[in-house]
């Protein structure tokens, strides 16, 4: 079940942004007298597809029991998801934050990032070491007995 929830979380952190920037947010980007505001969604929802597109990819893939490809996307997820999750999500609050002072239209993707980015990355470090002992349960046990 882990697994899922990792995955579902991918699945949201890159579709999300994407689909607002091309739906509710494109009039206001467009319009904004702010340069600031294009800039910063395009961080955050590019940042976004690099990340968490490449996990969504990689999830229903790692089904299959094929080690390298496991292993590839347990290292990514924990690199990419929570380390670089944690770097776009600073970078991209602080542009939109900025941006917001701008252009009061940002203020409302930059409290949808504030509560999504994080909530996303700490849900990838709650469950990750779960995800790990779904998908390499004896390398996990081996490590836990001697102490790594």
């Amino acid at each position: 079940m882990p697994t899922i929830w990792i995955g579902l979380a991918a699945l949201l952190k890159a579709i999300l942004p994407v689909i607002l920037r091309y739906t509710a947010a494109d009039s206001g980007i467009t319009a904004s007298s702010s340069s600031l505001y294009s800039s910063a969604f395009a961080v955050w929802w590019i940042g976004n597809i690099i990340i968490w597109g490449l996990l969504t990819v990689l999830w229903p893939i790692t089904y299959f029991s094929i080690t390298v490809i496991t292993d590839f996307y347990l290292m990514v997820t924990w690199y990419g998801g929570f380390f670089g999750g944690i770097g776009l999500a600073a970078l991209s609050a602080i542009l939109l934050l900025i941006s917001a002072t701008q252009d009061s239209a940002a203020w409302t993707y930059w409290i949808i990032q504030i509560i999504l980015d994080p909530a996303t990355v700490f849900l990838t470090w709650f469950l990750y070491e779960d995800a790990v002992l779904y998908y390499r349960p004896k390398v996990y046990t081996i490590r836990k007995e001697i102490g790594n």
